[in-house]
């Protein structure tokens, strides 16, 4: 089975992209080829990334985060016409833009879709009027959509709260991690170990869940 990623950002190496990485790793290593499509044409340290661990990928120049109508449409002619030449068997796309063109380009070429929603564009937080327009967009391109794949059962309820999708073609998977190195393991019969947390101070990060969570460590 070949497989083909699509996401529209270069410019960054956050959670999807690393998901994406370690994805086609290992498709490969189960025998199934993969593919990543690149937006914003590449430009960025995500195509470094991909290029250092060997994972193939082409690059897309109109498929860019803002909303632009004119540039959309062509993204959406680009994607179609990847598709048609790399034939894959399924494709995953990753992030709202990406999955919106990309689902619509497979469903026509008769292209299975799993989308990975790595969060709702329509979660909360997003100002009402924003909020509706791209649910309003999610409600569109739902019907070419095969399965959906949420990171979090919070954002497979949302979805079918809203009727975005169903129980029947939606699961969760969380995210995993690479293994760490050996080497960077904590040896907590030497010496305490350290903990690092790097994310923004803001509600849903839910710090005060990971300080509980430590004291009781501590008990």
């Amino acid at each position: 089975m070949k497989v083909v990623h699509l996401i529209t950002r270069a410019d960054t190496v956050g959670g999807p992209h690393v998901s994406v990485r370690e994805l086609c790793l290992f498709f490969e290593r189960q025998g199934h080829p993969s593919f990543v499509l690149v937006g914003q044409g590449g430009k960025g340290p995500y195509s470094e990334d991909l290029k250092k661990h060997g994972v193939p990928f082409g690059t897309l120049k109109h498929l860019i985060r803002p909303i632009h109508p004119w540039r959309d449409w062509l993204a959406f002619w680009e994607i179609r016409q990847a598709l048609k030449r790399l034939k894959p068997d399924l494709l995953i796309p990753h992030g709202s833009k990406a999955a919106w063109l990309g689902r619509i380009a497979a469903k026509s070429l008769q292209i299975p879709v799993v989308f990975h929603v790595h969060g709702w564009s329509f979660t909360g937080g997003i100002p009402y009027k924003r909020r509706f327009f791209y649910l309003l967009l999610e409600k569109i391109a739902a019907p070419f959509t095969d399965v959906f794949l949420t990171v979090s059962e919070y954002d497979r309820q949302l979805g079918i709260r809203y009727k975005i999708c169903q129980r029947r073609n939606s699961v969760t998977v969380y995210n995993g991690r690479p293994d760490i190195p050996k080497s960077l393991l904590a040896k907590p019969e030497k010496e305490p170990p350290t903990l690092v947390m790097v994310a923004r101070f803001e509600e849903q990060k839910d710090h005060e869940t990971l300080l509980f969570s430590l004291s009781q460590l501590l008990l």
